[in-house]
């Protein structure tokens, strides 16, 4: 009876987020509502046809720049795959979840800090805002995966079955390191994607070409 109600009481926290999440999409502005630091409007641009996002599409896809991108794409979502099967295969629940919110503030923490402290920094130009962030996702993506690499190679997929059917705990005093490595797996990961992110818009204003950027993006993913 008390699992039974613990788990209803997961499904109506989600529920009540879900709610908050779709009530707050209504306290947002307008785009025709928006106005800049600098004091200008954003402009709703009329939607294109069906015939010139084909052939801007085919544009695109001749598009050196992008095609020079396209290896970053690809692995900007391949490795969730692995982080997962690894957080099913070596914790217990409760620390699997654990790990989810330890991801999830990873991911703001590092968009923030990419964001705040590298890309959008006023003390440089552009190109070298450019320049630094590639240096900064790249010096972190190394350490992040030598620490997992360090670890993944001390255990394989019987990991249970070599620890006496014993899944690693949050108590356990072995947790702390790994949890800590989740969180970076995923500040790693919103510092990669903003990177990419950034990068794309740094090549157009267009609204449109930014759209078919992103869209790009997606599709590889």
């Amino acid at each position: 009876m008390r699992q039974a109600f613990h788990s209803y009481s997961i499904l109506q926290a989600f529920l009540v987020i879900i709610f908050v999440g779709v009530a707050s999409a209504f306290l947002v502005l307008p785009p025709n509502s928006v106005i800049r630091s600098d004091g200008t409007i954003v402009k709703l641009e009329a939607a294109s046809k069906v015939h010139e996002e084909v052939m801007g599409m085919l544009r695109l896809l001749k598009d050196w720049r992008m095609l020079a991108l396209l290896p970053m794409f690809f692995a900007s979502n391949y490795f969730y795959a692995y982080q997962a099967s690894v957080n099913t295969t070596v914790f217990d629940g409760p620390t699997r979840a654990l790990n989810a919110t330890l991801e999830g503030a990873g991911a703001i923490i590092g968009a923030l800090f990419i964001g705040f402290c590298v890309l959008d920094g006023k003390y440089l130009h552009r190109r070298a805002r450019g320049y630094l962030g590639l240096a900064v996702v790249t010096v972190i993506t190394v350490i992040v995966w030598a620490v997992g690499l360090s670890w993944q190679v001390t255990f394989q997929r019987d990991y249970v079955a070599k620890h006496n059917n014993q899944h690693i705990s949050y108590h356990d005093s072995n947790y702390k390191g790994k949890g800590t490595l989740y969180f970076f797996y995923y500040f790693n990961d919103a510092c990669y994607q903003a990177l990419a992110y950034w990068i794309m818009s740094a090549l157009t204003n267009d609204p449109f070409k930014l759209a078919r950027f992103a869209g790009l993006y997606k599709a590889v993913q």
